[in-house]
């Protein structure tokens, strides 16, 4: 399919568990900034983790589409017709081919829907310190 990820056990191992209290790791990795050094850190880690959420999203939307576009096509024909049975067995066809050729497909999902969480969340960070300190 696309390029392959590089896997980094260390950040994937504890990066995505939440803590007993169920709060996002990041949230407790990433409070607000205080220097341009800590800013210069959450814009290196932001890039880092920002490579790997593009290739991740490239896939999940390509996947997504793709089924979107047979639902699509599915919604124009009437059900209980012969041609409506035809696309309902072509979806499961797809839909056993993707799975076939993607199994880690839910992961990559789950991962890139955290790391857009995460980005989300240093990018405020990072955001909200140049607004303080805009003036200075």
């Amino acid at each position: 399919m696309g390029p392959k990820l590089e896997q980094r056990p260390s950040v994937q191992a504890d990066s995505e568990s939440p803590n007993p209290e169920g709060v996002p790791d990041y949230l407790l990795q990433y409070g607000a900034i205080h220097s341009t050094e800590q800013q210069r850190a959450y814009e290196q880690d932001f890039e880092t983790d920002y490579a790997e959420y593009r290739i991740l999203h490239a896939r999940v939307a390509a996947a997504s589409q793709r089924f979107m576009d047979l639902g699509a096509e599915i919604k124009r024909v009437q059900q209980g017709t012969p041609e409506h049975k035809v696309l309902e067995e072509k979806i499961v066809q797809e839909y056993k081919k993707f799975r076939k050729r993607n199994p880690g497909y839910r992961e990559e999902k789950r991962r890139c829907e955290y790391l857009h969480q995460k980005l989300s969340h240093i990018k405020g960070l990072i955001l909200e310190f140049e607004e303080k300190n805009r003036g200075s």
